[in-house]
């Protein structure tokens, strides 16, 4: 039975929700279309793995923060998937994230939601994507953890509302899905794995069963231990190189406090902000007054149960406590870490607060006024969106749409063959390099490295910085100056051919 099923026709959540979910998917699909999604070494890189599995099949994925530590293969393996369809970039964002984001995630969150009514479902869905559409667009393995994140929690906190096959199959599903988000985003997923161990053990104190509880944990485990199995055939090939580096790195931080890595990031403060920041992203609103917001609403809630004015069910008081253990377990571990902590570690933070506020809101007789509002200002807050859904690309911002202008250009004006080379800080160049190669099969012109004929390109950067990569690649003395290409993003293209 599907889970949108209704009566009729035109009161079924999954018509409501097809119309609710035109204008975010014309964003989406317009930013996709258009090309307006960042294209930058992540990406990528993990466009040109994807190639790479397909001809050489791979055990770990891309590099994590930590050198010696990689992510699971589970996102190389669905973009060499999908590259056997399209290698470009935009179809690749479209089945990889916008299809995902459009119907596994809004059937979970109805699942968890449906209890509070249909209406408290769309605004959150409305909320949620709106202020997030780059998670359904950008490729980027962490934006698939909100995706995870939503499928444990629906099993997690239903685990003891079936029969009791169905029960222990559900933690097991528990397991799973928060051990492929760790695969994803192991930053975030590592302390949400303590989280849901921690909920389990509160939700399960009532048991007097030893026994019980252990099998209980049992299926957990090993429904994360399923999830890490490439990991654990890697590390049986390579001698438990990345545990003894993860043991190294848990040791220097929690018994000599330091860091293995030589870099500074968020202090306890920040941490604190950035946690709460993710609550005024969510709500398209100021930070201090998202904050204002959620202590009003924390008071009202606990004074209303206290009061005996609203009641909670067990499903309900099985998710707050949920939300709480994964949301002090990140805390903790953030704060106590003593390698660098960066912004997009928190990346899926926010469906803790979206639930939190579908789950407050509902108890309040004016909750669906104030989800209304919300729904209103993150529409408002889209309008640049919208009026450019027809217009096109002006490559005046350095995104996908902008490179494969640029790369199309050089293809188009060279007469022969050619190489280039990009100028990235970073040296890598993995943008050019999968575009180059991705675009190349359209022309019979090839990149050759011994090619008298060169470009340059080189991104908007100070003169002096400019000057010494055009010297560094193509000194004066060699190479004779064709021609220059100047783009309205502020990348130059630089013609040379080779004299001697």
């Amino acid at each position: 039975m599907s889970p949108f099923k209704s009566q009729t026709f035109f009161n079924s959540p999954i018509v409501i929700f097809i119309i609710s979910s035109i204008v975010p998917l014309a964003i989406v699909l317009g930013d996709i279309y258009h090309g307006r999604i960042a294209f930058w070494f992540d990406p990528a890189r993990d466009l040109l793995l994807g190639l790479h599995n397909l001809v050489s099949p791979t055990l770990i994925g891309q590099p994590s923060g930590i050198p010696g530590i990689f992510y699971g293969p589970y996102w190389i393996w669905l973009i060499s998937l999908i590259t056997l369809v399209s290698e470009d970039p935009r179809t690749v964002a479209f089945l990889l994230l916008t299809i995902p984001y459009f119907t596994i995630f809004p059937i979970f969150l109805y699942k968890i939601s449906k209890q509070w009514g249909i209406f408290i479902f769309i605004s959150l869905w409305l909320i949620f994507i709106l202020n997030f559409t780059g998670y359904a667009s950008q490729i980027w393995n962490v934006n698939y953890a909100p995706l995870f994140l939503s499928i444990a929690i629906y099993f997690g906190i239903n685990s003891e509302s079936y029969s009791n096959r169905k029960r222990m199959f559900y933690f097991f599903l528990t397991g799973l899905s928060i051990g492929l988000a760790s695969n994803f985003h192991l930053s975030f997923g590592i302390p949400a794995i303590l989280g849901f161990i921690v909920y389990f053990l509160i939700n399960h104190m009532h048991m007097v069963e030893t026994k019980k509880l252990s099998t209980t944990m049992s299926l957990y485990f090993f429904g994360v231990a399923f999830s890490f199995l490439p990991f654990f055939l890697f590390e049986l090939r390579h001698n438990f190189i990345q545990t003894k580096i993860f043991l190294n790195a848990l040791t220097n931080s929690v018994v000599y406090n330091t860091a293995v890595v030589g870099q500074t990031g968020m202090n306890d403060n920040e941490i604190f902000t950035y946690f709460f920041g993710r609550f005024s992203h969510l709500l398209g609103i100021r930070a201090d007054f998202a904050m204002i917001f959620l202590i009003l609403l924390l008071v009202v809630v606990v004074f209303r149960i206290i009061l005996k004015k609203s009641q909670v069910s067990n499903i309900d008081r099985r998710l707050v406590v949920l939300i709480l253990s994964i949301s002090i377990s990140l805390l903790l571990i953030f704060i106590f870490n003593r390698n660098p902590i960066w912004n997009y570690y928190f990346i899926g933070v926010e469906i803790l607060f979206a639930l939190f506020l579908g789950f407050a809101v509902h108890m309040l007789s004016i909750g669906k006024y104030v989800l209304i509002v919300f729904v209103c200002i993150s529409l408002f807050a889209r309008q640049n969106e919208l009026r450019n859904l027809f217009t096109k690309n002006d490559f005046k911002v350095t995104d996908l749409g902008t490179q494969i202008h640029i790369v199309q250009t050089v293809f188009n004006d060279s007469e022969t063959n050619f190489f280039y080379h990009a100028y990235n800080p970073a040296i890598y160049t993995y943008e050019y390099d999968y575009l180059f190669k991705w675009l190349g099969n359209n022309y019979s012109k090839k990149i050759v490295s011994d090619s008298p004929l060169v470009y340059l390109i080189i991104p908007k950067v100070n003169s002096s910085t400019e000057k010494d990569f055009i010297n560094y690649k193509t000194s004066g003395q060699n190479y004779e100056q064709l021609n220059v290409i100047d783009f309205p993003d502020g990348t130059k293209v630089y013609k040379f051919k080779r004299t001697k």
